[in-house]
This record gives structure tokens, sequence and C-alpha cells, in this order.
């Protein structure tokens, strides 16, 4: 099989032949990023699949499985389905220039390979798939860095916005209520932080972004602020309801949004290997709707935790910060895990890497070092 016009190629390989051909017909050995290397080798191969074999784009393909240096996990869903799906993305094989591979679990009990010539043609593919059209850009409603603690405040508000209006329908009212209670608030967050329905905002994040899941959101009241500043909520008092949230105009325009338009979303996680062991380097989340794709980079900073920056971009933008983020992972897995010689530039002129503290040139958008995204 050649390569299309697009620069891609697929192929679909039943899993335990898959490890046959890799280890025991092309004879590569596997290092710990790849999806086969504690797999147990097929006793038999058809001969079609051994046919596969001796294709040289299909090789080129099973270099990039036995010995990636990056590795993308995607998990998708969000949206008007609680479906979710996964692939994986592999790359930065040693001798195969900037093709890459995804890994996908076909429902016929099957991988089906996709082998892309170079990083163009992934994201051409990618943007494609789970990116919404837009032309027309928008005001960025989250402009800051925030905590991952005061971004679920925000999310959740959103989500408000949205069950409000549901409501409203079931109770054939025209109105759509713009406050809840402080305890309505909080029991509803408390249970979207523990719920995988992934056809709400803030689960989605949560459940489809690899690693969120294992952490703990210890809301406090500093979180809450950043959302009051940024105009998504507003705390009062009624004297007879009590303490109430009002949804602010940003929740508002955000839940009307994504509750008319918002269909899917896919969160991934980028690794690199390390003398200790895999690590993860970069978290990214993307839930598209027909007004902005609206992309979120995870940011581990300098106490551990965890902030995240959001980008409400078109189409075009989208695929320009996504070509800057995968240049900056491929080079960062492809870098030799050494001591930093880099000599220290004008303190006036660089901003630190919240993830590994290495220093940068202020205008940079991702650190040099480790790939991670700056606001």
């Amino acid at each position: 099989m050649g390569i299309s016009p697009n620069n891609t190629a697929a192929f679909k390989v039943r899993p335990d032949e898959l490890v046959g051909l890799i280890k025991q017909q092309l004879r590569l050995e596997c290092n710990e990023l790849s999806p086969f290397a504690t797999a147990t080798v097929a006793q038999s191969v058809s001969e079609s699949t051994l046919q596969a074999a001796q294709d040289p784009v299909f090789q080129a393909a099973a270099a990039i499985l036995a010995k990636p240096r990056l590795r993308m996990i995607h998990r998708k869903g969000g949206g008007s389905s609680s479906i979710r799906e996964s692939f994986t993305v592999y790359g930065c094989a040693d001798g195969q220039g900037d093709g890459m591979v995804s890994l996908h679990d076909g429902a016929d009990q099957s991988n089906m390979i996709i082998y892309f010539l170079n990083r163009e043609a992934y994201l051409d593919w990618w943007i494609e798939t789970f990116a919404s059209t837009v032309g027309w850009p928008v005001d960025n409603k989250i402009d800051a860095v925030l905590p991952l603690e005061s971004l679920a405040l925000i999310l959740h508000g959103v989500d408000c916005c949205r069950r409000a209006y549901l409501e409203g329908m079931l109770h054939y009212s025209e109105v759509t209520g713009s406050a809840i209670t402080v305890n309505d608030f909080m029991s509803t967050m408390q249970s979207a932080l523990l719920s995988k329905d992934t056809r709400w905002l803030l689960p989605s994040l949560l459940a489809l972004t690899p690693g969120l899941a294992k952490v703990t959101v210890d809301i406090r009241s500093e979180h809450f602020r950043a959302a009051q500043d940024l105009g998504f909520i507003q705390r009062g008092t009624d004297p007879q309801k009590g303490q109430y949230y009002q949804f602010g105009e940003a929740s508002k325009t955000l839940g009307e949004e994504f509750r008319a338009t918002w269909l899917s979303a896919v969160g991934w996680e980028a690794s690199r290997i390390m003398p200790t062991g895999i690590q993860p380097v970069s978290r990214v989340f993307l839930a598209p709707t027909a007004y902005a794709n609206h992309l979120f980079f995870g940011l581990t900073n300098q106490q551990g935790s965890l902030d995240f920056s959001h980008h409400a971009l078109t189409t075009g933008d989208l695929k320009l910060t996504l070509k800057q983020w995968l240049e900056s992972m491929i080079t960062m897995a492809r870098a030799p895990v050494v001591a930093s010689t880099t000599q220290p530039v004008t303190p006036r002129t660089v901003k630190y890497c919240g993830e590994c503290g290495n220093q940068n040139q202020l205008q940079a958008k991702f650190c040099r070092k480790c790939g991670n995204a700056f606001e």
C-alpha cells in the first residue's frame, strides 16, 4: 500500500498478529512507550498479514510503534454523547524522520493503524477529525492562568446555566433561571467531580484528559474569587432563599454556546521516556463549539499543582497553536536527558517554566527544555 495524496496510509491488523509482525517477522525491539513492550507474540500469523509486513510503509509504521520517543494518549467524548473512545499517537522514532502513527482499537477486534508521513499530515487529519470550522475570532472569557479548582468552578457554572435551561424546558417555562443556591451549587459540583458523564463540561475535562481523574480538587475561598473576577459567578443573599450564586454574563454566554453547539471533546497527554521511567510532560483538552475551539493547556506550577490556560481559537489559530505545541513536544522528546548547560540570559528578558524551572526568553510560547505551554 502506498502513501495517499494526503500523505497518510491505513492498515487493519489483529492485535496479536501485529505483535508477531513487529517482534518476530521484523525483529524489532520495543521500548517502554511502545504499546507492545510486554505483549505476547501470536502463535501464528495469517498470510495476508505477512504480506503487509513486506510493505515499506507498514515497516515504517511498525518501527515507530516499536520505539517511539513520544506518546500521546487521546480520549474522546463529550457534548451530545457520553460514549468515550480512545486512541494513541506515537512519534519521534529514530530513523523515521517526522513520521507519526495513530493506533485505534477497531470494533471488529482489530487494530486500525494510520501512518502519517510527517507532522503536517498528522495535524491536518487531527484538525479535520476533532476541530470545529471557525473563521471568526471571539473574545476569550477565561483569559487567565487559573488553578484547576478555579477552572472547575467556572466550568461548573457554565454547566449550571445549561442545566437551568433544561429545567426550564421541563417546567414549560420560557424563563431560564439566573441563580442557584450555594448549597445546590456545591452539592451538584461534588456530584460533577465524581461523575464521568461526559455530556457535561466539567466531568469531560476530568474524565477525558488523562491523569486528571486522580487529581484531588480542593476548593478554597481564593478559587471563588478568580471565578468572580472573571465575571462567571457573583455571591449574594436573599432573605427567603438565603445565600446564592448569580450567574454572570460570562457563564450565561458560554452556557448558551455549549448548550446549543457543543458536540464533542478530546483530551490528551504527551509522555516521554526518562531515566526514571515514563514521564507525562503535557496535558491538553479541546472542547470545540460552533463559535470557538476552546483549548485548555494544563501547566504544573512550581508548587506541583495544576494550572490551566484557556484559548478561544479559530480553526487556523488552533492549527498554528497545536503546530507550535507539537514542535516543542518533538524537540523535548528527542533531546538527550542531560543537565542543562544553557548560559543564563538577562533576567529582564526571561521567564521560568513551572514544569522544570528552566529559563526561557520572555516571548517564548513553550518551554524549550520540557515543552510546557506558557500563557
